[in-house]
C-alpha cells in the first residue's frame, strides 16, 4: 500500500460509486431528518406509549402530505432548480462511470469542477 496503513474502514464500505451508477440516494439525509424530528417531538426519557402516540401523529401528518401532493402534482421546487439538479446528477453519474478508465488527476479535477458549479 505504498507505505500507507490499512484504512480503518474498507473503501467499499464508504464508496458511493455503485450507488450513483444504480441511481440510488447518495445521502441518508431523509432518515437523519426524520430521526431528528422524532427526537425533538419526544422527551428525552419518553415512555413507550408516548413514542407510539408520536409515531401515530407523524403517520397522520405523512398521510395528509401525501394526499395533498397527489391532489396537487406541482412541486415546490422550481423547474430551473429541478433541471439544474438533474444536470448535476447526470454529470456525476457520467463521471463515476468513467472512474476505472480515467487517470486519477483528471478524475479529481473533474470532481472539483463538478462540486464548484
Amino acid at each position: 500500500l505504498n507505505g500507507r496503513t490499512k484504512p480503518k474502514f474498507e473503501v467499499k464500505l464508504w464508496n458511493k460509486n455503485a450507488e450513483i451508477l444504480a441511481e440510488m440516494p447518495r445521502t441518508t439525509n431523509i432518515s437523519e431528518g426524520y430521526n431528528a424530528a422524532l427526537s425533538i417531538a419526544n422527551p428525552k426519557n419518553a415512555k413507550l406509549w408516548d413514542m407510539i402516540q408520536t409515531i401515530r401523529r407523524e403517520e397522520c401528518l405523512v398521510i395528509k402530505k401525501v394526499s395533498d401532493d397527489l391532489k396537487d402534482k406541482t412541486k415546490k421546487e422550481s423547474r430551473k432548480r429541478r433541471n439544474d439538479r438533474q444536470i448535476k446528477h447526470d454529470t456525476l453519474r457520467s463521471l463515476v462511470s468513467k472512474f476505472e478508465t480515467t487517470n486519477i488527476h483528471d478524475y479529481m479535477t473533474e470532481c472539483a469542477t463538478l462540486f464548484n458549479l
